[in-house]
């Protein structure tokens, strides 16, 4: 049995879409969270004893560790972990359509002023991108999807094939609400990830 183990901040940031993926297809892992004032001393440890392969090898998280060996970066590690899941699509035209929706969430993510120590800064630089943001966003996606069910491929969402496993718009989380609008039909709810919120 596969073993895999996904070291993070405690926080969500890059890890929060391997959780989801370990959430939505039930995958067993360890969860480790790390302090953030504790990390420093943390990797100059690792690095300092390990001669060989080294914990993190790029000297940042996260990093998902499957069974002992180490994959650095988080949507590499997200991509790996759809396809163990059986969550990239029926095709290779549907896997790249799937990443190219996450690139496009990725891009979101980049936005949000992650290292910003002020906390009424931050607040206000996230306000700001999610009033100006956040709705074009879901705007293009809502019109990405249309009337269909699912983001990427047709299969019902009661599925567990890999085709029933696909991305599907509901699925794709809960929106701040900051936004002042309603929500799109497929962003109401994170159903089976809600837990991780």
């Amino acid at each position: 049995m596969t073993s895999y183990k996904l070291t993070y901040f405690n926080m969500r940031g890059r890890a929060e879409l391997p959780r989801y993926i370990f959430a939505y297809a039930g995958i067993a892992f360890e969860d480790r969270r790390v302090e953030w004032s504790d990390w420093p001393s943390i990797k100059k440890k690792v690095l300092m004893t390990n001669n060989t392969l080294s914990a993190f090898p790029l000297g940042k998280l996260p990093v998902l560790e499957v069974n002992g060996l180490p994959l650095t970066q988080s949507l590499a590690i997200a991509r790996f972990l759809a396809k163990e899941a059986g969550l990239v699509g029926n095709s290779r035209l549907a896997e790249a359509q799937a990443d190219a929706l996450v690139d496009t969430l990725n891009d979101f993510t980049l936005l949000i002023p992650w290292r910003e120590d002020n906390p009424q800064i931050k607040t206000q630089k996230i306000d700001m991108l999610f009033q100006s943001h956040a709705p074009k966003l879901l705007d293009h996606l809502q019109c990405h999807l249309g009337d269909r069910k699912w983001l990427v491929g047709d299969s019902d969402a009661g599925g567990r094939s890999a085709e029933g496993r696909q991305l599907h718009g509901k699925h794709l989380g809960q929106v701040s609400p900051r936004i002042n609008r309603p929500l799109p039909h497929s962003w109401r709810r994170l159903s089976p990830c809600r837990h991780l919120l």
